[in-house]
């Protein structure tokens, strides 16, 4: 445990090495601050200006972690902002990559049932999250991405479709439209 914990956060440096030039970076700098301010602006800014929603998922990807730093922060964040849409979605995500992280990548049969209850609650509480952010802010890309991805994995698919013709309407993106194709597909129990 502690070497994956270790793990995790020499990956988190290495990739902030990586990622100097990018608005990302700065993302990461007002998470280790605690600048809930700050990371709300540097959300905020690619989607008050329109921007195309690779940019907005791009400055939103430092929530698509397992890192406890960063979860504690989204957390944090919601607890004491819990109107933001970005700050309900960055607990939406942090929430949702645990669940697949307690998850696993084995089939549901070779899964612990208490892994599979786990998941399923950490799901419903990211996708929950996520669709209030998404009602309260249908332009905000990394929220509707949330609902379409777990959508199916919770036998949301009617509401996820709805969701994914909106933001089709509004802002098409290829991102998008891969999630609505991976809900077309049937899952291994048949779904």
């Amino acid at each position: 445990m502690l070497f994956r914990v270790l793990f995790s956060l020499f990956l988190l440096v290495a990739g902030l090495g990586a990622q100097a030039d990018t608005k990302n970076h700065t993302v990461y700098d007002a998470i280790a601050a605690g600048d809930y301010n700050a990371v709300q602006d540097l959300l905020a800014a690619p989607h008050r200006e329109q921007s195309k929603p690779a940019l907005m998922r791009h400055a939103f990807s430092a929530f698509e972690t397992t890192n406890p730093e960063i979860m504690a922060f989204a957390e944090a964040w919601h607890e004491a902002h819990p109107d933001s849409v970005y700050a309900k979605t960055a607990f939406a995500s942090v929430l949702m990559q645990f669940g697949w992280t307690v998850r696993g990548d084995k089939a549901a049969s070779q899964t612990a049932a208490s892994a599979m209850a786990m998941a399923r609650e950490f799901f419903t509480q990211s996708f929950e999250l996520a669709f209030e952010a998404y009602r309260a802010d249908p332009g905000y890309i990394p929220a509707s991405d949330i609902v379409l991805i777990l959508g199916k994995t919770l036998g949301q698919k009617p509401l996820a479709r709805l969701v994914f013709n909106d933001v089709m309407e509004r802002q098409p993106n290829w991102d998008t439209l891969n999630h609505g194709l991976a809900m077309t597909t049937r899952g291994w129990g048949g779904t």
